[in-house]
């Protein structure tokens, strides 16, 4: 194959040419003739050159500012796709969460049912009434029970109350008066304040996290992700990492 056909089947090699031609076909009719070293002396041509450097580096700006547009395009774009993931993300998180009550519902409906005592001459619409009373219930229990489903509840509480856009400083103050509670609550030995205690300070941590562009659940995983391999032994009732362990 000779150069000239391995010029015509390369699609770069033969654009190359291409340009070549058309260049200076232009040449042709702007000059009336092709490249003439007589046609400038040696500082006409490094004017020349000058020119058309100077040409190439206006040609090299306005690249850089179409680039510079189309790459801050893209990231417009993409923080709007990642955006959208989270969105349906959320979506399915949601959705994963109303199956997982339904099947409590009617788990729990289920078991309520089969251990009342009913009377087998109940008729079928008063039996399908009762099963929805039942299964209505169990529902709304199932959605009280779901911790998901309560820290959703709570940060929806604390958006109303614009507790979302408050100072954390000052919720790290509601976290310790909390603490302090659930501190007073064991040492009276008063289970109620224990418990309502805990919950609380989960409150509290729930909002300091939405304060901080934090999600809650996303904390306890980080925490669990760091102590769920982590060696080492409980001594009077505290663990005791390995590293830590004298002797």
């Amino acid at each position: 194959m000779t150069i000239e056909e391995h010029i015509i089947a390369n699609d770069v090699l033969r654009n190359v040419m291409d340009k070549f031609k058309n260049q200076q076909v232009k040449g042709l009719a702007k000059y009336g003739e092709t490249v003439n070293p007589k046609s400038y002396d040696v500082v006409g041509w490094i004017n020349h050159r000058q020119q058309e450097a100077i040409d190439s580096i206006v040609y090299d700006e306005v690249l850089i500012k179409v680039i510079s547009e189309i790459v801050e395009e893209n990231k417009k774009l993409k923080e709007q796709l990642q955006a959208k993931v989270i969105l349906v993300n959320n979506g399915w998180e949601e959705e994963r969460y109303a199956l997982q009550e339904e099947v409590i519902k009617y788990r729990e409906a289920l078991e309520k049912i089969a251990t009342r005592k009913m009377s087998c001459y109940l008729s079928e619409s008063h039996m399908n009434q009762d099963f929805i009373k039942i299964a209505n219930e169990a529902l709304e229990e199932s959605k009280m029970k779901d911790l998901n489903h309560l820290t959703y509840l709570i940060t929806e509480w604390a958006t109303i109350k614009d507790l979302d856009t408050a100072q954390p400083e000052k919720q790290m103050l509601k976290l310790v008066e909390e603490v302090g509670e659930l501190a007073q609550g064991l040492a009276k030995g008063n289970l109620d304040q224990v418990v309502d205690s805990i919950g609380d300070v989960y409150v509290v941590l729930t909002i300091l996290a939405m304060q901080m562009d934090l999600d809650i659940k996303d904390c306890i995983y980080q925490a669990y992700e760091e102590i769920k391999n982590r060696k080492g032994k409980t001594v009077n009732g505290v663990f005791i990492k390995e590293s830590d362990l004298i002797g």
